[in-house]
């Protein structure tokens, strides 16, 4: 990315430290660090304050990083479906031993062959969230809906919910279903099947 770069410049170039230009943006010394080594990018606020600050237009200080923050922004939704993708996979194959395995291995056989799928789902789980976690997936999407020209939803409890409740809903729906497997599993084994 070139902001860090361009931030840094602009930065040293008006005899500013990291802290003093933290201090003129209301962020954190480590935030600026972190901008400056390309480790987390500024929000839409941040950016208009530095560009404001630096009395440079938006776009001359984010040039060049929309097209990688888009490109980001697909690979990251590569990342995040696969992650999804396999956490449902496994739940779904933990339902079809759970459910179908009745007949192969007796119930407490069934229970037990339906857990050995769970952990990758867990895995699966805080691997999305640590991706969603590391490229903080709502600040990305204000930055391309911003440079792109769209309304930026500013809401901070929304953002906090959002980044939540996606795993919280993930164990919910795994435990869900997990629960209606072992009752289908269990009204089948009474059933003599």
């Amino acid at each position: 990315m070139e902001l860090g770069i361009r931030i840094k410049q602009h930065r040293t170039a008006r005899g500013l430290s990291q802290e003093d230009l933290a201090g003129k943006i209301y962020v954190s010394r480590q935030t600026v660090s972190n901008w400056e080594t390309d480790k987390t990018y500024p929000d839409v606020e941040s950016l208009l304050l530095l560009s404001s600050l630096f009395d440079v237009s938006v776009d001359d200080l984010v040039r060049g990083d929309v097209e990688m923050l888009q490109e980001n922004a697909r690979a990251n939704a590569k990342k995040l479906n696969f992650w999804g993708g396999l956490s449902l996979a496994s739940v779904a194959l933990s339902l079809l031993v759970l459910t179908g395995g009745v007949f192969l291995f007796g119930a407490v056989g069934a229970f037990f062959a339906a857990l050995a799928p769970l952990p990758v789902c867990f895995f699966a789980l805080y691997r999305t969230s640590g991706i969603m976690k590391s490229i903080d997936v709502v600040t990305t999407a204000e930055m391309v809906a911003f440079l792109e020209g769209r309304p930026v939803n500013r809401d901070e409890a929304k953002r906090k919910q959002y980044r939540k409740c996606v795993v919280i809903i993930s164990i919910i729906v795994t435990v869900v279903s997990g629960c209606i497997g072992a009752f289908i599993g269990l009204m089948a084994y009474k059933a003599g099947f």
